[in-house]
Parts: structure tokens; sequence; C-alpha cells
């Protein structure tokens, strides 16, 4: 699994840092895993020195770690705090958007982890996010149906079946986000901007 998120991390177009997070439990996990094959076999006498050996190994692989990259260091703080654990805010974020949100509670976006961390409903069209709403429009009206999909050009369609109860945004890129302003958000909707950037347009 490391190895198949690795590859994936670097495949084009985009190829961010955040991507490289994605082998990371997997490589905890084998430590975990050698570890323990190990601690089991030198309780059975079958491993001399190697589970010392391996802590060893392992902590020589942390302090050279930390050391070639002390930045590490200063997200420590961070750990210690769960509030502040990008996961926890996410719910929190989203939590605060469901309670503001009347009416039905559907929610458009393009990042529906906001809308479905709170307990609140999404646009099947956009429940892929960004992905397939940026290629949408270049499909036959017949894919479109059958793949349940809406880009920029086709979002009025989708809005006139079903009006949103919130719109939240600044969580792609803007010209991606901006139809759904235009022709979702009414004048007269409240605002609200959360730590994270995230902005919420809520109907009244």
């Amino acid at each position: 699994m490391p190895v198949v998120f690795f590859v994936i991390a670097l495949i084009p177009p985009t190829m961010w840092r955040q991507y490289m997070a994605m082998p990371v439990p997997f490589l905890i996990i084998s430590f975990a895993y050698s570890l323990l094959y190990l601690r089991k076999a030198a309780e059975k006498r079958e491993v001399g020195g190697g589970f010392k050996m391996a802590w060893i190994l392992i902590a020589a692989s942390v302090f050279v770690s930390v050391v070639s990259y002390p930045v590490v260091l200063q997200r420590i703080p961070a750990l210690l705090n769960p509030k502040e654990w990008a996961a926890n805010r996410l719910h929190e974020t989203a939590g605060d958007i469901a309670e503001n949100t009347s009416g039905r509670k559907l929610i458009l976006t393009l990042a529906p982890l906001y809308a479905i961390e709170g307990g609140c409903d999404i646009y099947t069209e956009l429940s892929a996010g960004s992905i397939i709403y940026r290629i949408a429009d270049s499909l036959s009206a017949t894919e479109r149906d059958v793949t349940h999909t809406v880009g920029p050009e086709t979002l009025a369609g989708m809005l006139a079946r079903a009006e949103p109860s919130a719109v939240v945004l600044n969580v792609e890129f803007d010209f991606l986000e901006k139809p759904l302003f235009e022709q979702a958000v009414g004048a007269d909707w409240e605002k609200k901007v959360y730590p994270d950037h995230s902005t919420a347009y809520f109907r009244h």
C-alpha cells in the first residue's frame, strides 16, 4: 500500500506535498508489525538481539529524520492539542454549518465532507467533488445522465430541481466555485467565514 500511494502521489497533473501523507499510516503500521513479530520471536528465544537491534535502528532513523528536517519539531505542540487537529477542526466547522442551516439542510459545495460530517445532505451530482465537476460539461447529455454529474455550464438545471439551503465555498479554486456563488447565493443570504477560510452562505 505505501508503494501504491507513493506512485499515486506522483501522478500528474497535480502533485501537491499533502498527497505524500497517504503512505504514512501504512509505513507506521509496517514498523509496528515488524516490532511485534521480533518481540514475540524474542520471547520464544528464536531471535537473539534482533528486537533490541530493531529498536536501535528505528530510534536512529527518527533521530536522523529530525536532525535533517527540524521543522517537524514545531508540529509537536499541535500534536498535543487535539482541538487543532485538521479532522477535529473540520468536524467543528461542519457541525456549525449544520446548526446554522435551516430547512432541508441541502448543501451545495465542491467539498461534500463539510456537509456529510455535519449530518447534512449533498447533491449526488457533486458527491465526487471537483474532479468530475471539471469535466462533466465535456460529456454528452446522455453520459451525464448515466453518471449523474454536472459541470459549471449544466449546474443551473440541477439547482432548478432542488435549491440549496446553504452553499460552502473557498474550498476549491475560485474559477470552479464562481458558478456556484453566482447561480445559488442570494443577496440576502447570511455569510460566515471559518478559521480554515472556508465560507458558508445560509438561506434564511
